[in-house]
């Protein structure tokens, strides 16, 4: 088995060539585009995913990105400011909107050759993918499979935001205790109030990890994946 390579503008499209079962969503970090995470997932050593499961990867729009320096890069929204307490002020909120619908346009078109089941369909992402992703998912009107979350940071003030009903979607999260770009103790409690509060979550670090991906995490995504599928 394998995948067929289909590009629709700058997102490019893993096709199973045999069954498809399910289908991933999958959001790169700032400034990155769909190639990014390209090999990690037609890399049978490294995909975290079965090959049954087609892998939509999409890449975001250029945009203005003010911590930058107001530099246009693929931003799936722009940062205001560089501290995510207060997530609400950081971030621009149009943009946020405007991701999410365009994900949900995606997974409308993918549920379709899904048999319209909504569980089929799983979301994940690096960084600021990651934080879309999850926002994406939590907001969505149906439940889908799960989520993948790697160095990613809330789009929630609070926990307490965040829709109850949602408490059985099932949430993988990994995050590097070395990370200098999305800090650990300033975005990881958000995923562990999350557990707290009863939703599925299985949340975990790396204490010698940046801000990248671990062959830990790969394997540990992988059996997230293989126990909700």
């Amino acid at each position: 088995m394998g995948y067929k390579e289909e590009k629709k503008g700058d997102d490019v499209y893993l096709i199973p060539e045999d069954e498809h079962t399910h289908t991933l969503i999958w959001l790169h970090g700032l400034g990155d585009t769909a190639m990014g995470f390209h090999d990690v997932f037609t890399d049978t050593k490294n995909s975290f995913v079965p090959e049954t499961t087609k892998v939509v990867l999409l890449t975001a729009p250029n945009r203005a990105v003010t911590i930058n320096m107001g530099m246009e890069m693929p931003a799936w929204f722009d940062y205001l400011k560089l501290s995510i307490k207060g997530i609400h002020d950081c971030v621009e909120f149009e943009h946020v909107q405007e991701s999410k619908e365009r994900v949900n346009a995606v997974i409308e078109e993918e549920v379709e050759a899904l048999d319209g089941d909504y569980k089929k369909i799983l979301i994940g992402g690096f960084s600021q993918g990651a934080a879309l992703s999850l926002y994406t998912a939590l907001e969505h009107p149906k439940e889908l499979g799960g989520v993948v979350s790697f160095s990613g940071h809330q789009l929630y003030n609070k926990v307490k935001d965040v829709n109850e009903e949602k408490k059985t979607l099932p949430i993988f999260a990994y995050h590097g205790e070395m990370d200098p770009t999305l800090i650990f103790f300033l975005a990881f409690p958000f995923y562990q109030q999350l557990k707290e509060a009863d939703f599925n979550i299985q949340c975990d670090s790396e204490s010698a990890l940046g801000h990248s991906l671990s062959l830990k995490e790969l394997e540990l995504a992988k059996s997230f994946i293989s126990a909700i599928l």
